[in-house]
């Protein structure tokens, strides 16, 4: 139990936060606490819009299909939290916050109920290209270069008969991102979502007040200077 305890606790807190939810969702689901359909993304336009945030995080019922979703969500989520974000729980909040915001009226228009599916064909993508030479084991035996990884996963989501269409939004998501706020560009290249990407001032204010507050100016402990205006220009 201890073990269990350090590895929960030692996860990055927004991978913890989101996987902590699709469990605690799955279960309720599975115990007939709450009926499924109502975590799915169907009826956010009449309103609900409750719908937007549970049917990204839901993943079904408890079963084989949660256990690999959850596993690969926490590999690739905390790799993309630890790596590209430095541990900064706001900027990777409103990063996973703007690409879902993205993706459910793209998923609205094909059907895809659970834009939950996507989030992690994204992830994998992002942290795939932040170590793009690294070697990634796939079901135990398998290894291929982190470059291709995502094109693996999808080719074996097709083969255990899962549609291609939320794997192909994932991936358009992470490549969006890449290309808008990773990739080096001449000067006055139109990018019209790398604004997207950027905190709002009033957070980058809020969140450097406090933390201004807390530990001085020095270095943060999720290794982020207090002034962070810059982060979309990591190359």
């Amino acid at each position: 139990m201890s073990d269990f305890r350090s590895w929960y606790f030692g996860v990055p807190v927004v991978t913890r936060c989101y996987v902590t939810a699709c469990v605690a969702m799955a279960v309720l689901v599975s115990v007939g606490a709450v009926p499924p359909a109502l975590f799915v993304l169907d009826g956010w336009w009449r309103g609900e819009l409750w719908r937007v945030v549970t049917s990204s995080v839901f993943s079904g019922p408890v079963g084989l299909g949660l256990l690999f979703h959850c596993y690969i969500f926490v590999r690739s989520s905390q790799q993309v939290e630890l790596l590209v974000f430095g541990r900064d729980p706001v900027a990777y909040t409103w990063f996973l916050t703007v690409s879902v915001l993205l993706l459910v009226p793209v998923c609205h228009l094909l059907s895809v109920s659970l834009p939950s599916s996507c989030v992690i064909p994204l992830l994998v993508f992002i942290s795939c290209r932040s170590q793009p030479n690294a070697n990634v084991s796939f079901m135990f035996s398998i290894t291929v270069r982190a470059l291709y990884f995502p094109l693996v996963l999808l080719g074996f989501s097709f083969l255990m008969g899962s549609s291609l269409v939320p794997g192909i939004l994932g991936i358009t998501a992470g490549h969006l991102y890449f290309y808008h706020v990773w990739m080096k560009h001449p000067e006055g290249t139109f990018l019209p979502f790398a604004a997207l990407y950027r905190e709002p001032k009033f957070v980058r204010d809020a969140r450097k007040e406090s933390e201004k507050q807390k530990f001085g100016t020095g270095p943060l402990p999720w290794g982020r200077e207090v002034d962070t205006q810059n982060r979309c220009s990591v190359s």
